[in-house]
């Protein structure tokens, strides 16, 4: 049975602009999450920032309308950043109250120092050697900073977490670097708001040392270089 060119032509006309709204409409989705994931991480890194150098001090309540308006975009993407500032220990949402900016004390970040050295301890044990000799070159181009005369501290606490948040990451594990990233944040809030004044820029000198000692075949060996490194009396 044979059908009319018409008829024919209608069948795989329709057939191609169901494809194309179908297209048309995933590709939508998908371009409309990317983009709000980013507004979303826009939003965190700018609240992070403002929260880490101070400038949004502890007890501040924290209005997602007046971020989002800062930022020029919905109340929705600053909200999902400030649902995650919360799970990392930056926000404390009180009710009746709203959410506040987290303070910090010495005890809190002795267990985050406790669990940053028992994560890095086995991460090197992991990359030791190979994998340090492998980006030897990157990991010393982040450590040269520390010694450049126009860095100021605030600068060498960001290196600091740079430099050994790249160093977790060798070990190839994303969950061990999440939740390194994490301890390493509130670490860096909390000598950034206590130790401003007090840091001593000599302590930062030894981190190219450190690279070459890493690069030692005794996973024994590397877990105790870095053991002693992040024992100095500076994380104490």
């Amino acid at each position: 049975m044979k059908f009319p060119a018409p008829i024919i032509f209608r069948y795989f006309f329709l057939r191609i602009l169901t494809y194309h709204v179908i297209y048309h409409i995933l590709y939508q989705n998908q371009e409309g999450s990317i983009m709000k994931q980013s507004l979303s991480q826009t939003a965190y890194d700018y609240v992070l920032e403002k929260i880490i150098s101070g400038e949004i001090a502890p007890g501040t309540i924290l209005n997602r309308r007046s971020v989002a308006k800062e930022l020029k975009m919905s109340p929705a993407p600053v909200l999902e950043a400030m649902v995650r500032l919360q799970s990392d220990g930056f926000l404390n949402t009180i009710q009746r109250k709203g959410t506040i900016v987290c303070g910090t004390s010495r005890e809190d970040i002795r267990s985050y120092m406790i669990l940053r050295e028992a994560i890095e301890c086995q991460a090197v044990r992991i990359c030791h050697g190979k994998a340090i000799k492998e980006n030897e070159v990157e990991l010393k181009k982040i450590a040269a900073k520390f010694n450049l005369p126009s860095k100021t501290t605030i600068d060498k606490f960001h290196l600091e977490s740079e430099f050994h948040s790249r160093l977790v990451s060798l070990a190839g594990s994303v969950k061990i670097s999440e939740f390194f990233d994490k301890a390493m944040k509130l670490i860096l809030y909390y000598k950034i708001n206590r130790f401003h004044d007090k840091a001593d820029a000599n302590e930062y000198s030894d981190h190219v040392k450190l690279v070459d000692l890493l690069k030692t075949a005794d996973p024994d060996k590397a877990e105790k270089y870095i053991r002693l490194h992040l024992n100095s009396d500076f994380y104490v």
